[in-house]
């Protein structure tokens, strides 16, 4: 199981080596802390791009919620885009915390436990940045 945690490690590591600090480039003698430290990195830089991408879909919204407001006389209940957006991210960041400290309850007892944390985080939130990436570019008019 451990030979099985650390290859799907070197293959999300291997992917990311441009977002590295020059520590995390060569892992292969690392210590279990220096991995738990690169994949904080990792996670990092992927929570970085997630932010950037959706403060652009935010921006899409506010947008679209104006051009929806002039267009259409909505109610004064209606609910906007970017509330619903952002109560979802809320939510997400719920959810992704929640179920990789879950994903984290099966390696307890070894020490890729931090590690296997923080690769679910960023594997999660590597796909979060597309699906928001895909919103944005797909209602950007």
């Amino acid at each position: 199981m451990r030979g099985k945690i650390l290859a799907v490690f070197f293959v999300v590591w291997a992917g990311h080596l441009f977002a590295q600090d020059l520590e995390c480039e060569d892992l292969s003698h690392a210590t279990q802390a220096q991995m738990n430290s690169c994949a904080y990195q990792m996670w990092q830089a992927a929570d970085k791009e997630l932010n950037e991408v959706y403060q652009l879909a935010l921006e899409t919204l506010k947008r679209n919620d104006k051009s929806l407001a002039m267009r259409h006389n909505l109610p004064a209940d209606h609910v906007s885009g970017v509330t619903l957006l952002r109560e979802a991210q809320r939510a997400w960041i719920v959810v992704r915390d929640k179920s990789c400290a879950a994903e984290d309850l099966f390696h307890y007892q070894v020490s890729m436990g931090p590690t296997v944390f923080k690769l679910c985080k960023l594997h999660l939130t590597k796909e979060r940045t597309k699906y928001l990436r895909r919103l944005y570019k797909v209602y950007s008019y």
